[in-house]
């Protein structure tokens, strides 16, 4: 079983292309909708809230699970590294900044001037910066846009609220000559359209997009773990607030009908 997990519904645009990629395995999603988002909180609670939503996925069959959140692989993964080494080491969490990092430099012109917009808390983490330098990016602009994850949560992805905020988000980019934009939180996936029609010029990489490509290669190298995955079972949601606000929102961005069960963390 491979579980997925996000602060709320951000992380159903990774779990979504999962699914349609990987249809032999078996997922489970977590939204922590009920403490959403995270992107304003200080490392110690997105490290705190995390862990438990880890061990929560791993105490509930998971053998893989991936943080489809890049506040928690931003803020929180480095910090529980050795706390999972310790107590699982035989199973695997796997973040979506560096995969993003390397799709970039898949596709990407060393020399062209990249932004990065994201939660408060996974800009400040320097995470995005720092993988980006690693493929030798060094023109970097990060800024934080707070008002977007909050926005995807009420579900007003589309129309003038929704323009409004983008453009206040991305006109000031554009100005400074921008052409590829990182989409450094899962939840701007929902926003994609809206972003598109006020900046067609602009190329968006997002997580979605990059990371089923790194966890193709991943799975390939990892014969011995895949071999113990659940397998043929249907994908599993849950979420820690109201199930039928999580099943309405996946009916109307993914065109899914599923019966979320509600679960505490702590």
């Amino acid at each position: 079983m491979i579980g997925v997990f996000d602060s709320g519904y951000g992380g159903l645009s990774v779990f979504k292309e999962l699914l349609l990629l990987f249809p032999e395995y078996s997922f489970m999603y977590l939204g922590d909708n009920a403490r959403a988002p995270y992107g304003s909180r200080s490392p110690e609670i997105v490290t705190e809230y995390t862990r438990e939503s880890i061990e929560w996925l791993f105490g509930n069959g998971a053998e893989i699970v991936i943080l489809a959140c890049n506040t928690a692989s931003g803020e929180a993964l480095s910090n529980l590294s050795r706390f999972l080494k310790e107590k699982f080491p035989k199973k695997v969490v796997l973040g979506v900044i560096e995969p993003v990092a390397r799709f970039v430099s898949e596709n990407v012109p060393r020399e062209e001037k990249i932004a990065v917009i994201g939660t408060i808390s996974t800009i400040r983490s320097g995470k995005y910066r720092e993988a980006l330098q690693k493929y030798g990016f060094t023109n970097v602009i990060e800024r934080p846009t707070p008002l977007l994850a909050p926005l995807v949560e009420t579900g007003d992805v589309t129309g003038p609220m929704a323009e409004h905020m983008v453009a206040g988000a991305l006109s000031p980019l554009t100005r400074e000559g921008i052409s590829t934009v990182i989409l450094g939180c899962t939840h701007y996936y929902f926003l994609r359209n809206t972003i598109e029609k006020l900046y067609p010029h602009l190329k968006l990489i997002d997580a979605p997009e990059a990371f089923p490509i790194f966890f193709r290669e991943f799975l390939v190298k990892q014969l011995d773990r895949t071999v113990r995955l659940k397998k043929g079972d249907a994908p599993r949601f849950y979420t820690t607030d109201e199930e039928d606000a999580f099943a309405r929102f996946v009916e109307r961005t993914l065109g899914l009908s599923i019966a979320p069960k509600r679960v505490k963390l702590s």
